[in-house]
C-alpha cells in the first residue's frame, strides 16, 4: 500500500506542478498581450518573428498570424535607416548586442506591411532557450512624440522671431523718441 500511496503522491505533485506551470504561462501571456508596447520575439537564425502580440500586428498593420513566421525586423524596415546605415547591418549589430547579454535601446524606423514608415524606439533582450537564439523586442511607436518635438521646436522658433521683432521695435521706438 505504501508504494501505491507514494505513486499517488508523486502523481499529485506532478499534477500540481503542471497546473502551476499552466497558470504561470497564462499570466505571462496576459502580461505580454496587455502590454502597451508592440512585443515581438525574433529567431536570430531565421530572421523571422516567431511570436508577437496584437499591438505588434496593429503597428505593422497586419494580423499576428500573418506577422509570425512571415516577417522579421529586416523585412519590416526600409533598406536604409535615417542614419544612412543599411537596416540589415544595423539590425545584426543590435541583435548581436542582445545575444551578448546587453539590453540595447535605440531609435529605429520600421515600415508597415504596406511600406509606410514608422519611427520607433526599440529595446531588445535575449530570451533563454536551450537550442534557439531568441530575442524579445519591445517596440514603441514614437510618431506622436516626434510630432510634439517638431511642434515645440516650431513654437520656440516663432517665439524667438517674435522676441527679436519686439526688441527691434523697442529699439526703433527709443531711437524715434531720441530725435523728438
Amino acid at each position: 500500500f505504501q508504494a501505491i500511496g507514494n505513486r499517488l503522491a508523486d502523481g499529485l505533485t506532478t499534477f500540481r506542478a503542471m497546473q502551476e506551470l499552466s497558470e504561470s504561462e497564462a499570466r505571462f501571456r496576459t502580461l505580454v498581450e496587455r502590454a502597451p508596447d508592440a512585443i515581438v520575439v525574433v529567431d536570430v537564425e531565421s530572421g523571422v518573428y516567431v511570436d508577437a502580440n496584437e499591438n505588434a500586428a496593429r503597428l505593422y498593420e497586419t494580423t499576428v498570424d500573418e506577422l509570425v513566421m512571415n516577417y522579421g525586423p529586416v523585412y519590416l524596415s526600409p533598406e536604409y535607416q535615417p542614419d544612412a546605415r543599411r537596416s540589415a547591418d544595423a539590425a545584426a549589430e543590435q541583435l548581436a548586442l542582445a545575444l551578448d547579454g546587453d539590453f540595447p535601446k535605440f531609435e529605429w524606423t520600421h515600415i508597415t506591411v504596406n511600406g509606410e514608415p514608422i519611427p520607433c524606439e526599440v529595446v531588445l533582450a535575449r530570451l533563454p532557450h536551450p537550442t534557439k537564439k531568441l530575442i524579445r523586442g519591445n517596440i514603441t511607436d514614437i510618431r506622436a512624440r516626434l510630432a510634439a518635438e517638431r511642434d515645440r521646436k516650431d513654437l520656440e522658433a516663432r517665439l524667438a522671431q517674435a522676441h527679436a521683432a519686439a526688441v527691434k521695435g523697442s529699439d526703433l521706438t527709443h531711437r524715434l523718441l531720441a530725435f523728438a
